[in-house]
Parts: C-alpha cells; sequence; structure tokens
C-alpha cells in the first residue's frame, strides 16, 4: 500500500493544486471583469450626469432670458404709459415728467445687470437703451426727440426676442 497510497496522493495533490490554480484564474478574471464592468458603469454614469448638467444649464438659461424678455417688455409698458401721461405737459419739471426719467433712470439700471440676459450676447447699440436715452432726453424738455420711434423700436426688439425664445423653445409638433 505504500506506493499506490503516495502515487494516489501525489495524484490528488496535483489535482488539488489544478483546482486552486483554476480558482485563482477564474477569479481574477472574475476581478478583471467586475473592474472593467465598474469602470464602464462609472463612465456611462459621467457621462448622463454632464447630459444632466447640460440639459439643466439650458433650462436654467433659457428661464433667465425669458424671464429678462418678460421684465424688459414691463419696463417698456411702464415708460409708454409715462410718456403717454406726460405728452400733455412740456414742463421738464413737471411731476409727469419726473416719473418718465425716473421709470428711465430705472429701467436703464435693470438693463445694464440684464443686457446678456436679454440681447443673448454683449452689444454696443440697443434699442432698449436707446429708448432709455431718449426717454430722459425727452423729459429734460426736449421735445424734438422722437420718443414715440423709440417706444416703436423697443417695442420690436423685444418682441422679437420674445418670439425667438420662444420659438427656439417649443417642441416639434406643437403649435403656438
Amino acid at each position: 500500500m505504500g506506493e499506490g497510497a503516495g502515487a494516489d496522493v501525489s495524484e490528488q495533490s496535483i489535482i488539488a493544486l489544478v483546482a486552486v490554480i483554476a480558482s485563482a484564474a477564474v477569479g481574477l478574471a472574475s476581478l478583471a471583469f467586475n473592474f472593467w464592468n465598474v469602470r464602464g458603469e462609472r463612465a456611462m454614469r459621467l457621462t448622463e450626469r454632464q447630459e444632466d448638467n447640460h440639459q439643466w444649464y439650458r433650462r436654467t438659461l433659457f428661464e433667465k432670458r425669458l424671464q429678462a424678455a418678460q421684465d424688459a417688455f414691463s419696463w417698456w409698458r411702464r415708460l409708454n404709459e409715462a410718456v403717454s401721461r406726460a405728452s400733455d405737459n412740456a414742463d421738464p419739471n413737471s411731476e409727469e415728467r419726473q416719473s418718465v426719467r425716473e421709470i428711465a433712470t430705472q429701467a436703464r439700471e435693470w438693463y445694464d445687470e440684464n443686457s446678456l440676459y436679454l440681447e443673448g450676447v454683449l452689444t454696443s447699440k440697443s434699442d432698449f437703451v436707446g429708448l432709455t436715452n431718449t426717454a430722459l432726453v425727452w423729459a429734460g424738455g426736449r421735445d424734438n426727440v422722437n420718443i414715440q420711434e423709440s417706444l416703436r423700436d423697443c417695442y420690436k426688439f423685444v418682441q422679437a426676442v420674445s418670439n425667438r425664445l420662444l420659438t427656439a423653445e417649443t417642441p416639434t409638433g406643437m403649435t403656438q
């Protein structure tokens, strides 16, 4: 039994060793696969996060630009009404003309803080600024400036900005 038992142990040892090596190889392959899979999932989550951030940025920018267009219309309407009330009083010191100056100054301050959202680009010429400047000059007593033309130009500008925004964000197949 001495020789046969030793041969059996060696054969069993070799089989066990092969099984351990095979298990280790399967374990390493499993670790490598899991590492590759986790890495792929991380890359996919990163891509999804970047897409989510991009969508959030676009949505937030759209909301800010739409609010700026709405605010610009509001300022235009306030100036239009103030000019209408002051049109019958040519006295630059009248309460009505003072109201036009105050509204024009506030509108200009608002524009200075929101021009990029309203215009979409930095610009050196704006119908909105043109209106605030003309309103200030007109309210100061210079009736030879065409305040009505400035009001019309600014209205067209605000209308065009609003239409561009709403048209760009209207989903396909929907009507306005």
